[in-house]
């Protein structure tokens, strides 16, 4: 489980650093608390800006609260002695791929990160194999990564994650330059992760089409958790999305237009069938 509680964030100034003095009207993240279990899909949605993008540094380790705590299945993130673990177990992926690919192929960037945890070779080279596979990568293999397309490097970078097979994974965007096959191959991913390794995914986006396959979303508004709940329930109140400076997905408008109309569309039990009929329709 990874548990967030009562976490404060600032990026510290070089007067903060020096004095040791904290300014708190300066916070990015306020009182932030929240659980992710083995296995869920979760979506962190927010305006540009918000924090979401903080939160996820902050559940990996790459930053540590300003106050509160954030633990990985016990381990703190503050504890320099438990950070390794921390990091094996959640893996971060973000929205620009350039960021995370360093190698002078694929084969060789996807065998980077489990040639550091020191994995025997005929395992790394089954992972490889794996990812490579989930991915729809095999004939890119030894092509390197400059000549890449942009949705072929995030596929990429999603690949180099997933074969360090961590509990936890956190998505920033990572559909941002995809089109929508490439979109909807990555949520197939998602699921089966889910299906065949138990795998949490904690995922950040602004398609809210994506949003409708989550088990909960969080929606942060100026550093702090403003909505939590299934996708339903948000979607369900043009009036609080609104308020969050999101937008309504494409089965929401629908289902809530015909709920107007005095129909009243069980969201509950229809939500799924609906989602389903309109994905097909819209691709």
């Amino acid at each position: 489980m990874i548990e967030l509680a009562d976490v404060d964030f600032a990026y510290p100034t070089q007067f903060e650093e020096e004095s040791g003095e904290r300014d708190d009207s300066r916070r990015i993240i306020r009182r932030v608390s929240f659980r992710v279990k083995s296995g869920e899909f979760v979506c962190l949605l927010g305006a540009n800006g918000c924090g979401k993008t903080t939160i996820a540094k902050l559940m990996n380790g790459l930053l540590v609260p300003s106050s509160g705590s954030v633990k990985v299945d016990g381990y703190d993130t503050a504890d320099d002695e438990e950070l390794y673990r921390v990091r094996q177990l959640v893996g971060l992926i973000f929205q620009d791929p350039t960021r995370q690919l360093v190698a002078s192929t694929i084969e060789d960037e996807l065998a980077f990160g489990p040639e550091n945890l020191g994995i025997p070779p005929a395992e790394i080279r089954q992972r490889i194999d794996w990812a490579l596979k989930m991915l729809k990568l095999e004939d890119l293999r030894f092509r390197e990564p400059h000549y890449l397309s942009g949705g072929q490097a995030q596929r990429v970078a999603i690949a180099s994650v997933l074969v360090m097979q961590p509990r936890y994974l956190i998505m920033d965007e990572p559909t941002a330059m995809l089109d929508s096959a490439g979109r909807r191959s990555v949520l197939e991913v998602i699921e089966n992760l889910r299906q065949e390794l138990g795998m949490a995914v904690i995922y950040i986006t602004h398609h809210m089409e994506e949003v409708m396959q989550a088990d909960r979303v969080l929606a942060v508004k100026d550093g702090a958790i403003a909505f939590e709940g299934r996708p339903q329930e948000l979607f369900v109140d043009e009036r609080v999305v609104g308020e969050l400076a999101l937008e309504l997905p494409a089965l929401a408008q629908l289902v809530n237009s015909i709920n107007k109309l005095g129909y009243k569309l069980p969201m509950e039990s229809q939500w799924q069938k609906l989602a389903e009929n309109l994905r097909e329709l819209l691709h």
